[in-house]
């Protein structure tokens, strides 16, 4: 207990070099672990043969790279980041408890945000696509430009299943595990730390909300992420439980999971780098106004409880 107090008790620009120690030891740690399974699977050379995105199309390697992904996400930020809230913060059990009679209410709320809010973001990711930097930085913008194709591979690869024991892989991967683990990690661990550190409410959501969507290395992702940083940031802010940044990140990522599952399978002509991309300016603005009204909803809610 004394130690569990001398965590808590810690300076806000102490706990934020304790969370960034204990991230960067336990990615550290869970990449080393998916390398020595791809080693024991594969052998040195089998490894390298590995990192080349030509061998994205043998169903075996796609498997184990998302093995390696699972464990990156459990021992390398969910674990981590639910110590690290646990021992900071002696009120850790608020972020998921709440009061049954509204929570249900918030949550669907926040579910129906994220559905009505798709072609805001695909109209926000078909603006920074068209982000071009200054001719000095052309080096930076043609790595940008390759990383970017090859994570582009590596998710198309990941989402290319047609089988039902894929789809409930890819549900896990992509929408359960990073629901949880990211918004532990930045919303439940290093927002509170930045409030406190910068004494501004504000300015802590949009700086989590800013390490969110860099920390994912997609630069021409970066706007539709970190307008999605935000939205989270402040359904946690408001209600101080974690279970609606969630649900709300939850549904975005199985959105795009279902869309590509039933693109591949014939159903429809939308995959998930389309959704949300209507090329309607009308649809689009209506879009932001309702998910502006619905967030102007779930604050006014969580004032009334409060």
């Amino acid at each position: 207990m004394l130690r569990f107090l001398q965590f808590s008790e810690m300076s806000a620009l102490a706990k934020l070099f304790f969370f960034i120690g204990i991230i960067i030891a336990a990615l550290l740690f869970s990449s080393l672990l998916g390398v020595l399974i791809l080693l024991v699977l594969h052998g040195p050379g089998g490894l390298s043969a590995i990192a080349d995105v030509s061998s994205y199309a043998d169903p075996a390697v796609v498997t184990e790279l998302k093995l390696v992904q699972i464990i990156n996400q459990v021992f390398g930020l969910l674990l981590p980041a639910a110590i690290f809230v646990l021992l900071t913060d002696t009120n850790y059990r608020k972020y998921f408890s709440a009061k049954k009679s509204y929570m249900t209410y918030l949550l669907v709320l926040s579910a129906i945000f994220m559905l009505v809010s798709q072609p805001a973001i695909g109209w926000l990711g078909e603006l920074n696509q068209r982000m071009i930097l200054p001719a000095s930085f052309s080096g930076l913008e043609q790595w940008l430009k390759d990383s970017e194709t090859k994570n582009t591979l590596l998710t198309d690869a990941f989402l290319s299943t047609t089988s039902l024991s894929g789809l409930a892989v890819n549900i896990l991967m992509i929408a359960i595990l990073p629901a949880l683990a990211e918004e532990i990690v930045f919303r439940g661990a290093l927002q509170p730390v930045l409030i406190s550190l910068l004494k501004n409410k504000h300015a802590g959501v949009i700086l989590a909300a800013a390490v969110f969507a860099a920390i994912h290395m997609q630069f021409y992702g970066f706007l539709p992420r970190f307008a999605l940083g935000l939205a989270f940031g402040y359904l946690f802010l408001w209600s101080s439980n974690l279970w609606l940044p969630i649900s709300a990140h939850f549904v975005n990522n199985l959105l795009s999971v279902l869309a590509e599952f039933f693109y591949r399978r014939g159903y429809t002509s939308t995959n998930a780098e389309d959704l949300g991309n209507t090329g309607n300016i009308y649809l689009t603005i209506l879009s932001f106004a309702v998910s502006a009204l619905l967030l102007v909803i779930i604050l006014r809610k969580n004032k009334a409880i409060a």
